[in-house]
């Protein structure tokens, strides 16, 4: 995938809500072993429903989530908030365009079918 197709998925400079979330969906769905929206919010120690809505772009995700998947997963704030992907390490990278690939065409099969 090159420079561009990669920006564009990513979404990079895109600082709504919804790509965040988009972003963050991703960044989970990368992670090795693959992890639910519950075991994340139990990771996190938050209801279900906090974790829910910051996937699904009702809110900005917090600080310390941010962190956290910094820390834990090498995923950066530029990553999750900017769509900016070139600090994430190589490996992270590769799994997180996977993801956003997997994620991108199930939305676009979503509204296809809708």
């Amino acid at each position: 995938m090159d420079h561009e197709a990669r920006r564009r998925l990513a979404r990079t400079g895109d600082i709504s809500k919804e790509a965040a979330s988009f972003r963050l969906r991703a960044a989970r769905q990368s992670l090795l072993p693959r992890r639910s929206q519950k075991a994340m919010a139990q990771e996190f120690g938050v209801p279900i429903t906090t974790y829910a809505a910051w996937e699904t772009g009702d809110v900005f995700p917090s600080a310390e989530v941010i962190r956290h998947f910094l820390l834990e997963h090498d995923i950066d704030f530029n990553f999750v908030m900017f769509g900016d992907w070139r600090r994430l390490p190589v490996d992270v990278q590769e799994r997180v365009f996977d993801s956003m690939l997997a994620l991108q065409t199930r939305l676009e099969q979503k509204a296809g079918s809708g």
